[in-house]
């Protein structure tokens, strides 16, 4: 069913949209009678699913690399709820619960798998709702994630401003696969295929997804 494109009006507000490599969106928006919607637009700017949220408060959504799922991150009263459909039907597919947690970003992975990030954590998960890991970082102020192709960075520092920090770099299942502490405070970092930036406050460095130098920037504070 195509819900043509007349309905790309998103008259109740667009809260996030997101867009896979194949070139399809998705959007989350507001709704009249509803908590949110999620609809996928293919690169034609067709909106071809559209699935209602009843439950919850939404606050992100993603879609799956091969575009067949959409995943929808939703504020509980007793937490944080992660929602996964098939674009095909508007049954529930999976869900996923993390109770006492606000958590604040969903991303599809590029094998399919979800990042969930929270301040205090980022939760690896199945998109069938089963967790495949976690990293902590308790006692760590969070400063930038992203995710390239098979792995995550995640850069913590001991205080939201100032001081060394640690990039950290997981496989998809949460697990630990290298580090490296920075003299210098982290930034912010960018990450595709498998390479990654990371902004320092007085120059940026590009690695591979080893943690090997590749380059740098001199002079980027401020961007």
């Amino acid at each position: 069913h195509s819900y043509g494109a007349a309905d790309l009006d998103f008259s109740g507000g667009v809260t996030a949209a997101d867009i896979n490599d194949a070139g399809t969106a998705v959007v989350l928006a507001g709704e009249i009678g509803y908590k949110g919607s999620v609809t996928v637009v293919d690169k034609e700017n067709n909106a071809v699913y559209r699935v209602y949220i009843g439950s919850g408060y939404p606050l992100d959504a993603d879609i799956s690399p091969n575009s067949d799922r959409v995943a929808v991150l939703s504020l509980t009263a007793e937490g944080s709820t992660v929602s996964v459909y098939d674009t095909d039907s508007e049954q529930l597919r999976a869900e996923y619960s993390e109770e006492g947690r606000s958590c604040f970003d969903l991303e599809y992975l590029s094998d399919g798998r979800l990042l969930l990030i929270s301040a205090q954590q980022a939760t690896f998960l199945k998109d069938d709702g089963k967790k495949l890991g976690e990293v902590s970082f308790e006692g760590e102020f969070l400063k930038g994630y992203a995710a390239g192709e098979g792995f995550v960075v995640l850069l913590l520092g001991s205080y939201k401003a100032g001081s060394a920090g640690q990039i950290l770099i997981t496989d998809t299942a949460g697990n630990l696969l290298r580090s490296l502490d920075t003299d210098s405070e982290t930034e912010a970092v960018s990450a595709a295929g498998k390479y990654l930036a990371v902004r320092f406050s007085d120059e940026t460095v590009i690695y591979d997804s080893e943690l090997n130098v590749l380059g740098n920037l001199q002079d980027t504070a401020g961007i």
